[in-house]
């Protein structure tokens, strides 16, 4: 199970969009340093709250990142400076 925490950054502390902090200590995961999976469901939530499709992301975890979240048609975007845990596809 995840525990993501998430944000709007409106109080002026951080330039980004959204901040989070995603924590799964359930599957061995103390706190995710960069979660993409958790944007991939934080960003579609919080580009309809805001009105936007680009959307700028800090992670504030010990290590940190800062990401961005594209929201298109029928995909989302993470791009970012990543170190890649693992790969696959889902199929629906």
């Amino acid at each position: 199970m995840k525990h993501i925490i998430t944000t709007d950054s409106t109080s002026g502390k951080f330039s980004e969009d959204y901040i989070t902090r995603m924590f799964a200590p359930i599957g061995g995961v103390d706190e995710d340093h960069v979660c993409g999976s958790a944007n991939c469901t934080m960003g579609p939530y919080w580009a309809t709250q805001k009105g936007i499709t680009e959307l700028r992301v800090r992670q504030v975890s010990e290590r940190g990142g800062k990401l961005r979240v594209g929201i298109h048609e029928d995909h989302i975007k993470v791009r970012g400076q990543v170190k890649v845990a693992g790969v696959g596809q889902l199929f629906l």
